[in-house]
């Protein structure tokens, strides 16, 4: 059932085959890492978060937690963590030094995206909302003694989760986090309900793109497509500050978010107690 859903799925149909973007190859990678540790092969399956991180950074969000599940000691966690960031160096090396490498890698305004929720707490200091969340998940993944690697899967969706609602992402970001979702629906039915209003959020986000981004991409069936008015135009031409809609949209996604976090913790808990 979430191999059908996987392949066949509108999200991963539109970002990966219309939008053309590479983000499958990471997710394949984060997902064969998950895959290996929870049967067992943890030393084989942690190098693959650094091979997947050569295609897009994402999965490097993910070792520190992967880790920390994966392993007990302090010894084979640093082990681990730098096993799993030796592939990304080796194979970046050689670009390095790089000009545009650099800009439209290490220091895109897309990667940065990440720092763009915060809180200014004044000295020209802020507090960043999603790395207050990334601590404490790590904190509780240190400290926890019931964390199993079975249920790492678990953890990577409760991150994606918090990064989604935080983060302006563009379409194909949301492949990174569908196979999660997947079985998670898979496992439990009971979520398919609120992960509707999830898969609502994303699509009104994915609304403030133009034309050759968003319905554009079919033109190749049907020409016209490609200079027919799609919702950003039509908004735009009632409205004065169009980005407050687009953030009106990612707010109601972050709700949509929350109430499916909510509702998933009391479903533990009822299975739980």
């Amino acid at each position: 059932m979430a191999a059908i859903v996987w392949a066949f799925n509108p999200v991963v149909l539109y970002a990966t085959f219309s939008w053309g973007a590479i983000d499958i190859i990471p997710t394949f990678f984060l997902l064969a890492s998950i895959v290996l540790i929870k049967f067992n092969k943890r030393w084989f399956g942690i190098p693959l978060i650094g091979i997947g991180a050569a295609f897009k950074l994402f999965p490097v969000i993910f070792l520190l937690p992967i880790v920390l599940v994966a392993f007990k000691t302090f010894k084979h966690r640093v082990m681990a963590f730098l096993l799993g960031v030796l592939p990304f160096i080796l194979i970046i090396a050689p670009f390095l030094t790089n000009p545009g490498f650099q800009s439209n890698v290490l220091q895109s305004d897309r990667g940065l995206m990440i720092y763009a929720a915060y809180l200014y707490i004044g000295f020209l200091k802020f507090i960043y909302f999603f790395f207050i969340f990334y601590t404490v998940a790590a904190f509780w993944l240190m400290y926890t003694k019931s964390v199993q690697p079975a249920k790492l899967w678990k953890y990577i969706l409760a991150i994606f989760l918090f990064f989604y609602g935080t983060v302006a992402f563009t379409p194909q970001w949301f492949v990174w986090g569908i196979p999660f979702f997947i079985i998670h629906l898979v496992n439990q039915p009971r979520m398919r309900t609120f992960f509707t209003w999830v898969f609502i959020g994303y699509l009104l986000t994915i609304l403030a793109f133009d034309a050759p981004l968003s319905i554009g991409l079919f033109s190749p069936v049907e020409p016209s497509l490609w200079v027919m008015p799609v919702a950003k135009e039509i908004i735009e031409r009632f409205t004065q500050d169009s980005n407050k809609i687009w953030s009106i949209f990612h707010s109601f996604l972050a709700g949509a978010l929350i109430w499916y976090a909510y509702q998933w913790s009391q479903g533990e808990k009822q299975k739980n107690g």
